[in-house]
């Protein structure tokens, strides 16, 4: 599953996870907590082992913060997933935050450390921000927003040096927690690209700093299976896969509409980015995130049988 040990090994339950994490099998097919969004965690985990899936990438929200503001402990939920491999944890959004919001970043990021930590993760899902669309869209139509709008503005080598020094310290937590970041460029942000995740990656000196590939943020953002294919798989921690609508010309992508279908239904050619992730010998997890408004109303655990069978053909090529 995880192809990579990061940071260090802290409590006996780490070491655990690791053993297993060696003995899982290549191109480990993981389900994401979208795919039975509608129901809870309990629900979810139940499906992802019914149908067979190797491991899961849990979400803070809608799943994880929900069971424990329920009145489940941390040592509940750590019960609850003893039998699962967690590939990773999403998400810690708008990750370039400056001045008093990187303290509160901080803090963010600790919380979802310790329940990465307890419950044997493997990394946590960072996103580049802002993460509000609508922030984008209103700086782009030179009109006025009250809510956060990250480094929009700046130059883009400033975006990236700071974007850089975030990632550099969020590492340095996340290396005392035993766990990776993998960071994902959202994209209709300022820094949107995968190559610029990959880029800082590999220069921000951390070896626990990784990327994760988003078939669709790749489509709207403008990254190529070529560019991909020249990626050197050590930076490369997890996969998804999803199809997307037709991007707009000009306009600023917004995830909530276009990528509503499923996998086959849309204008995203994710086989040969698939394809690519394989060309650089990559053979660690592959999911799909469900945005399919259609397929949320069917029964979660056919979607997660017809997107683990999916996932499966692509991750063997």
């Amino acid at each position: 599953m995880v192809h990579s040990s990061c940071g260090k090994a802290a409590t006996p339950k780490d070491h655990n996870r690791k053993e297993r994490i060696s003995e899982m099998k290549k191109n480990a097919i993981a389900m994401h907590s979208s795919v039975a969004t509608s129901g809870n965690l309990v629900t979810n985990l139940r499906i992802a082992k019914e149908v067979g899936f190797d491991c899961v990438e849990l979400t803070v929200i809608p799943m994880i913060k929900p069971y424990l503001e329920a009145g489940h402990s941390l040592e509940e939920l750590a019960e609850l997933t003893k039998d699962f491999d967690i590939a990773g944890i999403g998400w810690l959004p708008d990750i370039e935050r400056q001045g008093e919001d990187f303290e509160k970043l901080m803090k963010e990021a600790r919380e979802m450390f310790e329940i990465a930590h307890a419950i044997g993760a493997g990394g946590i899902e960072c996103l580049t921000g802002p993460a509000d669309v609508n922030a984008v869209r209103h700086f782009k139509n030179h009109e006025p927003y009250e809510g956060y709008q990250g480094l929009l503005g700046l130059p883009a080598d400033k975006q990236m040096e700071l974007l850089k020094k975030n990632v550099a310290a969020l590492a340095d937590l996340a290396m005392d927690y035993g766990l990776c970041l993998y960071l994902e460029p959202l994209g209709w942000t300022p820094v949107n690209k995968i190559s610029q995740a990959y880029e800082i990656a590999r220069t921000c000196g951390r070896d626990n700093v990784k990327c994760v590939i988003d078939t669709w943020h790749a489509y709207v953002a403008g990254d190529t299976p070529e560019e991909i294919a020249c990626m050197d798989k050590h930076y490369i921690y997890g996969v998804h896969v999803s199809d997307s609508l037709e991007a707009e010309e000009g306009t600023v992508p917004d995830e909530n509409m276009i990528r509503n279908c499923a996998l086959g239904e849309g204008v995203v050619d994710y086989k040969s980015y698939c394809d690519a992730v394989r060309a650089t010998g990559y053979d660690g997890w592959w999911n799909a995130e469900l945005f399919s408004r259609r397929q949320m109303q069917m029964d979660p655990k056919e979607v997660a049988r017809d997107i683990y069978a999916k996932l499966s053909r692509l991750a063997k090529g």
